[in-house]
């Protein structure tokens, strides 16, 4: 009877300690998620293929005459020749978003007498040509807005 509860507890530690095994081997980058990335990654870097980088949610503000109605909520990613020149424009997001907030305070986003239309066109045309005044040009090919959201109005 002994026999079998110690065969039964090494049985258990084997599982517990393989299946340990196995999860440190995942979240370690072994797993085949991390592989695909890595792969992407790798694919991207050797045949030039563009990448993005998603910058922190921007708010643009809607006024009314001198007031602030509501605010836009903007998600934007940069879309950017190769892996290489990612790691480039990454280092200055910061004074990409700086550059970015100011624009969008600079100048409302709304269609001049559309109602209250956001004017997609011409707000990437004036994001895009900010972003090339701090990286060369070139190097970030287009500005995706990825999502806008309204804030509620005041």
């Amino acid at each position: 009877m002994n026999m079998k509860l110690v065969l039964g507890a090494v049985g258990a530690i084997t599982a517990l300690g393989g299946g340990g095994g196995g999860a440190y081997y995942y979240m370690a980058g072994g797993g085949a998620a991390a592989g695909a990335e890595q792969v992407a990654e790798e694919s991207s870097e050797a045949t030039g293929d563009p990448v993005y980088l998603p910058l922190d949610t921007l708010a643009a503000p809607v006024m009314r005459g001198n007031k602030v109605r509501q605010y836009v909520f903007l998600n934007v990613s940069l879309q950017i020749i190769d892996l290489e020149n990612k790691a480039e424009v990454a280092i200055l997001k910061p004074k990409i978003q700086d550059i970015l907030l100011r624009e969008l305070h600079r100048r409302s986003i709304i269609s001049p007498g559309k109602g209250e239309q956001i004017d997609f066109v011409a707000l990437k045309q004036r994001l895009l040509r900010q972003v090339r005044t701090v990286i060369a040009p070139g190097i970030v090919q287009d500005v995706l807005i990825t999502n806008a959201m309204m804030g509620a109005k005041s």
